[in-house]
């Protein structure tokens, strides 16, 4: 898949989850319509967030920036952040519909996050290090 190909097809889902999102706010009342419709909106939501971010972080990291390395590891790490940012905002708007939302509370899973980002950075950094090629594992 080129990386042409991965943008639309990211932004045809993205597209795809916006609309579903809009539809479940426009013809379901979420507090009518139980768990089930708080569920399939904060998924709806959650996939939404991730392909524009996901979308929006390789375009930046591609052509704005223009950061030398292969498309896939561009796409890797936007997706990869994109989901955090996305399990962020999800831990976010299902804790305000439970009216547990606090200061503290996105303190703690921004903490979480930026723990496993470094995690993930550090082990692609030492990967880089070690002379791992991409063909195959061999060393340099």
């Amino acid at each position: 898949m080129t990386l042409r190909q991965y943008l639309l097809a990211m932004s045809l889902g993205s597209l795809v989850t916006i609309a579903a999102a809009a539809l479940i706010l426009r013809l379901v009342e979420p507090v009518q319509g139980g768990i089930l419709a708080v569920v399939m909106l904060l998924v709806a939501v959650a996939l939404s967030v991730i392909g524009v971010l996901a979308v929006l972080g390789v375009l930046v990291r591609v052509y704005v920036f223009r950061r030398p390395g292969f498309a896939s590891d561009h796409v890797r790490i936007s997706f990869r952040q994109a989901t955090l940012v996305a399990i962020l905002f999800t831990i976010a708007l299902a804790l305000s519909h439970l009216k547990y939302f606090a200061w503290w509370n996105m303190t703690i899973a921004i903490a979480i996050a930026a723990v496993v980002e470094y995690y993930f950075a550090v082990s692609e950094t030492n990967r880089a290090d070690v002379g791992v090629e991409r063909s195959g594992g061999r060393t340099l």
